[in-house]
């Protein structure tokens, strides 16, 4: 299942429909940009994009099984962002995307993020 770092494709077994985790990473590429184009620094400013591009919803196309693997793509994803060798402003949108991820989850109990290492 895993074809390298940051590329999980998750598929539903019986019905024959696949979940490309791809797209919500790009989501994520684009949320990121936005925050980052402004040279914003503050969870205040990530809140601003991430209320106004209703990222909440990222949710509303999750998939109905493999939810962990889901969750931790996504913490993956935004945590290449916080240990890239990127500008103050990228690292901090990929921390503050982090935050926000894991906060505005709706699973309870809410699922951990796992250390960066443990998923290599």
């Amino acid at each position: 299942m895993d074809t390298g770092p940051n590329k999980i494709t998750l598929k539903k077994r019986n019905k024959g429909l696949s979940f490309d985790i791809e797209t919500f990473k790009l989501d994520i590429d684009e949320l990121i940009q936005e925050f980052v184009k402004d040279g914003s620094t503050t969870l205040v400013d990530m809140k601003k994009v991430w209320t106004c591009r209703k990222f909440s919803f990222i949710y509303e196309a999750r998939p109905t099984t493999n939810i962990g693997c889901f969750m931790q793509s996504l913490y993956s994803h935004c945590i290449g962002y916080v240990v890239a060798n990127a500008s103050l402003s990228t690292r901090l949108g990929g921390l503050y995307c982090l935050y926000c991820l894991y906060e505005t989850q709706p699973y309870k109990p809410s699922f951990r993020i796992i250390r960066y290492r443990q998923l290599r």
